[in-house]
C-alpha cells in the first residue's frame, strides 16, 4: 500500500521535441529554415536540449542555424519558441512543425502485483503508471 496522503509521487516530464528543418537547393539559389533543439522536461535533476538544426547547401556552405533547446530544472521545464517539455509527470507540448511529443516518465510501475494507493491521487501521482 502507498499512502500519498503526507506526501507526493512526481515523474519526471516528457522532453520537447525539436522543429523540422526544411531546405533545398530548388528554385536557385536555395532555401533553409534550420529547426530548434528540443527542450527538456522538468525534473529532479532536470532533463537535457536538444542540438540545433543547420541547413548546408553544397557549393555554398551553412545557410541557417537554429537555437539549441533549454535544459529542464527542478523549478521548471525548458521552454524554446513557445514549445515546452513537460511538468512534473507531464508530457511535453506538440504542433505540426515538431516531432510526437516527449511523455513523462513512469509514476508507478507495477511489478505484477496488487498496489492499493490512498490519498488524493490526482494531486499527489503525477506520471504515467503501469
Amino acid at each position: 500500500e502507498i499512502d500519498t496522503s503526507q506526501g507526493v509521487i512526481y515523474a519526471g516530464g516528457g522532453g520537447a521535441p525539436s522543429t523540422k528543418t526544411t531546405g533545398g537547393n530548388d528554385p536557385f539559389p536555395g532555401f533553409g529554415n534550420a529547426g530548434n533543439g528540443g527542450s527538456g522536461g522538468q525534473g529532479y535533476v532536470g532533463g537535457g536540449f536538444g542540438n540545433a538544426g543547420t541547413v548546408t547547401i553544397d557549393g555554398q556552405g551553412v545557410i541557417d542555424e537554429a537555437l539549441l533547446g533549454n535544459p529542464g530544472s527542478r523549478t521548471a521545464p525548458g521552454v524554446l519558441a513557445s514549445i515546452s517539455g513537460g511538468a512534473w509527470g507531464g508530457d511535453s507540448d506538440e504542433t505540426s512543425n515538431t516531432g510526437s511529443k516527449g511523455l513523462s516518465g513512469f509514476a508507478i510501475k507495477s511489478n505484477g502485483n496488487s498496489v492499493i494507493i490512498t490519498g488524493d491521487n490526482e494531486l499527489t501521482v503525477r506520471g504515467r503508471r503501469s
